[in-house]
């Protein structure tokens, strides 16, 4: 029955929440979207997608300062 299955309280994300606190947050409660709250106001939804996506462009653009670091530039 679908109605075992709905959330009462669907657990959200605060709009400054990192992206490695929002991946945890999707592990946990093993939802493929989260919403994201400004106080108690919607402002967007979140993806697991959007997530990777954005942890994959943070550490690339660590491994491209650090190479940069090392060659000294």
């Amino acid at each position: 029955m679908v109605g075992n299955s709905v959330f009462l309280q669907v657990p959200g994300l605060e709009a400054l929440t990192s992206v490695e606190d929002g991946m945890a947050m999707v592990t946990e409660t093993h939802c493929r979207h989260l919403p994201v709250l400004s106080g108690e106001t919607l402002v967007g939804v979140v993806s697991i997608g959007d997530l990777v996506k954005a942890s994959l462009a943070e550490k690339d653009f660590l491994i491209k300062e650090l190479k940069s670091y090392i060659k000294g530039q």
